[in-house]
């Protein structure tokens, strides 16, 4: 596996976390919340010491346009050195460092890194009160437009589908049906991905194949 197949490669779950992408209140009054996957930064910055060495890549900050902050991630490939930019806004708690942080995320996805994840579904959840184990995830749900901060609430981490994490070894490649269905979906989707036959075989076993045509099967059947 090359280097840029390296970056491009499947998380294990422990270093996906979710957030709340949108929250609150339904008009049944009850708690929702829009979840999103991403890479924590740590994994990133391993990813990226794998990849290419700890002296192979840096980042550096800068300053965005209209406030927030840009993030570029460089990469030296074989003399030089190039340069992925993506920026973000400052967030309502540590607005500084969940600036830095967010940026080198978009920064990231720049460069292939989790980009994968956002081929999964937002995942929606009815979050409550009270916390039922440590790896619950707690979102905050802004009871009406005056609850400026919101109230703390808990929802079960959710599992990501088989595609989405590494292969464990014991899987063959997906087979040319799976590939032509995969590039089929994809473009109906809206998702191509410029999903090549060698980028599918990078990134997916026959066994994680499979587990993706069927939510890319769900989801074509429903916009049909």
């Amino acid at each position: 596996m090359g280097n840029i197949e390296i970056l491009q490669a499947p998380f294990d779950d422990k270093d996906i976390e979710w957030r709340a992408q949108r929250s609150g209140m339904s008009k049944a009054n009850r708690p929702y919340a829009i979840l999103l996957a991403y890479v924590t930064n740590r994994a990133i910055q391993d990813r990226l010491d794998q990849a290419f060495g700890i002296g192979g890549w840096k980042n550096e900050y800068a300053r965005a346009p209209e406030g927030g902050v840009m993030c570029g991630i460089s990469i030296k490939l074989e003399d030089e050195w190039i340069t992925k930019w993506d920026g973000a806004e400052n967030t309502d708690i540590e607005a500084v460092k969940g600036g830095l942080s967010n940026s080198m995320k978009r920064a990231a996805v720049q460069w292939g890194i989790g980009r994968y994840l956002y081929n999964l579904d937002a995942t929606i959840v009815s979050p409550t009160e009270e916390k039922n184990s440590d790896t619950d995830i707690m979102v905050k749900i802004k009871k009406d437009k005056n609850d400026k901060y919101g109230d703390p609430y808990y929802c079960k981490r959710p599992t990501l589908s088989a595609w989405a994490l590494p292969d464990d070894g014991s899987s063959s490649d997906p087979t040319q049906e799976q590939l032509s269905e995969i590039r089929g979906l994809s473009n109906l989707a809206g998702k191509p991905e410029n999903l090549t036959e060698v980028k599918i075989k990078t990134l997916l076993t026959r066994r994680q194949a499979e587990d993706y045509l069927k939510e890319l099967r769900k989801r074509s059947s429903k916009e049909g």
